[in-house]
């Protein structure tokens, strides 16, 4: 009969690394996270004080009737708005060849002083340009060209040019806010947007417009936003190594805790195959219950976090949905201080607290050991420089949508900090021939990731599921850009032969007899005026108030056939003159065909859906539509191409649609890293969870035969569940608080002002979610603070 004795002292030997690594894995992410958002913050503003005709402008709105635009025009007359318009025209060179050129106009209080004060130009009078604007004014590098205000009050500009450059952003084409070629005639001289200020937004009229869709708003900050995209991509290779370092640790950390756990017993092995039994045997009595017990946990987890993202798929997909919003840079920063002087105040109390030792039901006092401060010591620090590995990826765990990602780390860090100082509190000597710091450390990572990475598992698994409901099949990774001049579309055309290839081009149509009824293709105006149903004839005469469709040119055949397996967020025709798409059947029915029309994307909120009229249709004829000048470009396969392709192209659009009119999806390479997302926790926690359940077992069959664990393991079972608490109690806490904090992320940044809201406007069932998690806390806390063994 072999007896084995297993104490909890593995469970309770890591004062010092329990609180270094909830550093690490909790705290530090969270620290550094605050100081990514304060940065970005930073960062925008500053950018947009550069560019002095942003930094006074929150907003970027379109007037959708003319009646809206004098509102407008007297918010530029009293200096809290900036009206943009676009001039279109071609200059002729000596060789009498055409090029298409594009500037930004600017009317009303605009001054030519601040386009020398800013970060670009460096120095009055020169500036980069793009290379497309360069040679449309037949200038280089070097070369004088004089600009000519469109408003008489403004004076001429002569602009040296220095360099030439491919990305727009990063040239005059968004800071040339109050001048144009003096070769160049605007095509009309009404504004085509406005950038307004925070007093406009107060306005009560200005309220009642955009509720109206009178005025319809567009994008915060142009460039800045551009360039944060930028770093978004450039730090999804920062995550790969950053998942890279985690994954070794934890996989090191299981495989050192096995050869421990194996080299303390194999005395007791060896016993046991003496007396009659196999190694494998007793290995298999060993790790059975525990992979059971693993098994269930697991299970219960997934079930879980399926069940509440299947129940409220709308609420949890706004996850993704939602527009990141950065915090103002004071807030931010006070709360980097709080989480700094935490987390150094955790590290501290760590290194200098004595430990308690559990002998005969009776507290010892012992002091720390002087090898086990220095190596809990270097430990610390090693969590400090990981922390500076967070800093260099700045803001790339924006990438997990920022202030959510943030709320997952502040639930985890209370109860991660609850238990850091239960061990600071527990016995610290663990009787083997081991090193204690070793133990030490590999029982804390095992722990700590499989408290962590249960409630990560569950936001992600989650996301998820959201994103596999959702996806259009064959639209992965697209890339549309509205409000593009039609006149640009050969330039691009020229320039990305490949990716206009598989681009589908359409045009918004527009009736010049009545533009003041029909400012735009997607006006919502009487759609009851067409058939409502599949298959009915469309025989009637049209209302005056018809709602207009998209003019399509011919798309390429692989884009087409991409789009056609859009389902109902895509209307699709070969031919037809009204076409009504049935998104149950996946059939069109309708009148005449479309001869130059294929395929049409729904990508507007204000489009009506399942409606398609050509030019060439009788309809469009009686009223009068022919094309407009403004263009929407999009690439359905847009991720296929490589990564230096995508920036130049999206570049060239940021400069000719603005950043506010690009609509990307995320293709195959952040799917395939959010799936490794879901696999990674859940594999490390089942690990984890499975090394711990066999401690745990091995305590409570301590003093029965081993071959007896299965058979035992059902009786007693107050005495077992209490024994399985501080392992099962803290594992099902994280889950039930990442999926609270995933309830949670479905609300924007207004939550933090305001977190009663949540019970309000259809989430009242977040209540009982909000109890259970509560009650988790309270059992949690009590079993980890249990003097029982």
């Amino acid at each position: 009969m072999i007896r084995l004795r297993f104490g909890l002292g593995a469970l309770r030997s890591a004062p010092g690394l329990a609180a270094s690594l909830v550093l690490f894995s909790l705290i530090a992410p969270f620290f550094l996270l605050s100081l990514g958002l304060s940065l970005t913050a930073y960062r925008e503003a500053t950018t947009a004080s550069a560019q002095a005709h942003f930094g006074r402008y929150s907003m970027q709105v379109t007037a959708a009737f003319p009646e809206t635009e004098r509102y407008l025009r007297e918010w530029v007359a009293r200096g809290e708005a900036v009206g943009i318009t676009t001039a279109q025209a071609v200059v002729r060179d000596e060789q009498d060849r055409g090029a298409s050129a594009q500037a930004r106009l600017s009317f009303g209080p605009a001054d030519l002083g601040w386009l020398s004060q800013g970060a670009y130009p460096q120095n009055p009078g020169e500036a980069m340009v793009s290379t497309a604007l360069a040679e449309a004014l037949s200038v280089s590098p070097g070369g004088t060209v004089t600009l000519t205000p469109n408003a008489a009050e403004f004076a001429p500009l002569s602009l040296r040019v220095t360099g030439l450059t491919t990305n727009p952003a990063d040239t005059t084409e968004l800071l040339i806010d109050a001048i144009a070629p003096h070769t160049v005639a605007a095509a009309h001289g009404e504004a085509e947007a406005w950038l307004v200020s925070s007093e406009v937004e107060k306005d009560s009229s200005f309220a009642q417009a955009i509720s109206t869709d009178a005025i319809r708003s567009g994008t915060e900050d142009i460039a800045s936003q551009g360039l944060l995209e930028e770093a978004r991509a450039a730090d999804l290779g920062r995550l790969e190594v950053l998942r890279g370092i985690l994954a070794v640790v934890v996989t090191a950390g299981v495989a050192a805790l096995g050869l421990a756990y194996l080299h303390r017993h194999a005395a007791a092995l060896s016993g046991y195959r003496a007396s009659g039994g196999s190694a494998a045997a007793g290995a298999l009595w060993l790790g059975l219950p525990a992979l059971a017990v693993s098994a269930l946990g697991a299970l219960a987890g997934s079930v879980a976090a399926l069940a509440v993202f299947r129940l409220w798929p709308a609420e949890i997909g706004r996850w993704w949905n939602q527009n990141w919003v950065s915090p103002c840079p004071g807030a931010a920063l006070v709360f980097l201080a709080l989480c700094l002087v935490g987390g150094l105040a955790a590290v501290c109390a760590v290194l200098f607290l004595r430990a308690r030792r559990w002998e005969a039901h009776a507290h010892r006092s012992r002091p720390l050991s002087p090898p086990a401060r220095r190596a809990w010591l270097v430990i610390g620090v090693i969590a400090l420089c990981l922390c500076g590995f967070f800093l260099y990826m700045r803001w790339g765990l924006t990438i997990l949508q920022g202030h959510r990602f943030a709320l997952v780390c502040a639930a985890l860090a209370a109860g991660a900090i609850s238990l850091g100082v239960r061990w600071s509190r527990s016995e610290l000597c663990y009787r083997t021939r081991l090193p204690k710091p070793v133990l030490t450390f590999f029982s804390t990572a095992l722990i700590t990731a499989m408290i962590g990475q249960a409630a990560l598992t569950s936001t992600a698994a989650g996301i998820q599921i959201h994103h596999m409901k959702t996806a259009v099949p064959g639209a992965e990774g697209y890339l549309v850009a509205t409000h593009v001049d039609s006149n640009k579309v050969d330039m691009l055309t020229e320039r990305f032969p490949e990716i206009m290839s598989t681009a589908v081009v359409l045009l918004d149509p527009v009736a010049p007899e009545r533009a003041e009824t029909y400012p735009r293709a997607t006006t919502g105006q009487g759609a009851e005026c067409f058939p409502q149903h599949v298959g009915e004839i469309v025989d009637g005469s049209f209302c005056d108030h018809a709602p207009l469709g998209l003019v399509g040119l011919a798309a390429s055949p692989r884009a087409a056939e991409l789009i056609n397996h859009g389902g109902e967020r895509y209307v699709t025709s070969g031919t037809g003159g009204i076409a009504f798409y049935h998104s149950t059947t996946g059939t069109i029915q309708g009148a005449a065909p479309l001869p130059r029309i294929t395929s049409i994307p729904l990508l507007d909120s204000d489009l009506i859906p399942n409606i398609v009229l050509g030019t060439d249709s009788p309809e469009a004829q009686r009223l009068g539509l022919v094309p407009s000048a403004i263009a929407r470009v999009l690439i359905p396969e847009f991720s296929s191409f490589s990564p230096e392709q995508q920036r130049e192209f999206k570049a060239v659009l940021i400069g000719q649609a603005s950043y506010g009119n690009l609509i990307q999806a995320q293709g195959p390479q952040v799917q395939a890293l959010r799936t490794e997302q879901i696999l990674y926790p859940l594999t490390a926690s089942a690990i984890a969870l499975i090394a711990l359940t066999a401690l745990l077992v091995l305590h409570r069959q301590q003093h029965r035969p081993l071959r007896r664990v299965l058979v035992d393991f059902g009786a007693g079972r107050a005495a077992t569940l209490r024994l399985l608490l501080p392992v099962l109690g803290p594992w099902i806490l994280a889950l039930v608080l990442g999926s609270v904090v995933g309830l949670l992320s479905t609300q924007d940044m207004s939550f933090l002002n305001n977190p009663g809201r949540i019970f309000a406007q259809g989430l009242w069932w977040a209540a009982p979610v909000v109890a259970a998690a509560a009650g988790s806390v309270v059992a949690g806390v009590a079993a980890l603070l249990s003097k029982t063994d």
